[in-house]
């Protein structure tokens, strides 16, 4: 078995982030084990799982309340060295760790190849 991802996201969406980011990598699923939980738990989830990388969905800097701003402060204080964890949202951040969501202000082939990029660095890795 080769890396496992922990993918943090709403309910509502659980099965689809993982989908993507095989489909969009074109990734063998068989290459990676993924683990996908709420953001509720997710942290006793993340040290349970141990986890190689973690990615952080619904990631917004709109206050302190919000699930993925949450999520993502508390994995990254628990995190060890070997650890990846980034963020995933639909606003623009400049920290090195957030990959931002296709959005409409984006157009789609461009917001797509580029969340494609942003994803093969953090597999790569």
């Amino acid at each position: 078995m080769g890396k496992k991802i922990l993918v943090v996201t709403e309910e509502k969406e659980k099965n689809s982030v993982a989908e993507m980011i095989v489909r969009f990598l074109a990734l063998d699923p068989h290459d990676f084990e993924f683990c996908i939980c709420s953001h509720i738990g997710a942290n006793a989830r993340f040290e349970e799982e141990k986890p190689n990388i973690v990615i952080v969905c619904d990631y917004t800097t709109k206050g302190s309340l919000v699930k993925g701003f949450q999520s993502y402060n508390d994995i990254k204080k628990l995190a060890k060295s070997w650890q990846t964890v980034v963020r995933i949202g639909q606003e623009k951040c400049d920290h090195p760790d957030h990959i931002m969501y296709p959005t409409k202000e984006v157009p789609m082939a461009k917001g797509e190849e580029r969340f494609r990029k942003s994803l093969r660095c953090l597999f790569a890795a």
